[in-house]
Order: structure tokens, then sequence, then C-alpha cells
């Protein structure tokens, strides 16, 4: 393992980054959450159909606090997957391509 990949924990076997996730996740899913129950647990909506709800758009903000793709931090592995789909898909080894001429007569001798 790699030193610069290792994060310190800081507080109850957290890092940082997924103490600010947790912090985050509270009002995200929580407010939403008691909404949605206030308002529409009197009219029958079965309460874990609430729960998945704020499940949804809270997701992004888990995968960020303690999902590690490769064993990157999210936004390296993000950087890396934007350059890969925008980049272009010629990788050139030595020099500038050379100009590549197809015959159109086939090549292939029937008998």
């Amino acid at each position: 393992m790699e030193m610069s990949t290792i994060e310190p924990k800081i507080f109850a076997g957290l890092s940082w980054r997924q103490i600010k996730a947790a912090a985050l996740l509270v009002p995200l899913y929580l407010v939403p959450f008691g909404l949605a129950y206030w308002q529409l647990a009197p009219r029958g909506v079965p309460i874990p159909v609430l729960l998945l709800v704020p499940m949804v758009w809270s997701f992004p903000v888990c995968a960020y606090g303690w999902y590690r793709p490769s064993g990157l931090m999210p936004e390296n592995y993000l950087g890396f997957v934007y350059r890969f789909y925008m980049s272009s898909r010629t990788l050139l080894r030595d020099g500038q391509p050379a100009h590549v001429q197809l015959s159109a007569k086939t090549q292939m001798n029937e008998h």
C-alpha cells in the first residue's frame, strides 16, 4: 500500500473526508425524509418507500466519502475518467503517424 493513499483516522475510525460526508448526509437525508413523512405518511404511503427517496440523492455523497475506486481518492479518479473520455483516441508512440494507403484489390488468391 502506498503512503499517499492512507488517510488518517480522526474520530471514531473516520477520516476527514468521511466526517464531512456524514455531516452533509444528515441534512441531505433526514430533512427530506422528515418532510416526506410529515406530508405523505398520513396519506398511507409506506415508510420504506419514504426512506428510499432521500437515499437515492444521498448516494453520491456516500460514494464520495467511502468509495475508493482502484485505491484512488474520488477527485483523482474522476480526473482520470474525465481525461480518458475527453482525450483523442489516437495514441502515438514515435512522432507523427505515417499516411497509410490501402489498395482497392483484395490480396486473396482463389483456387
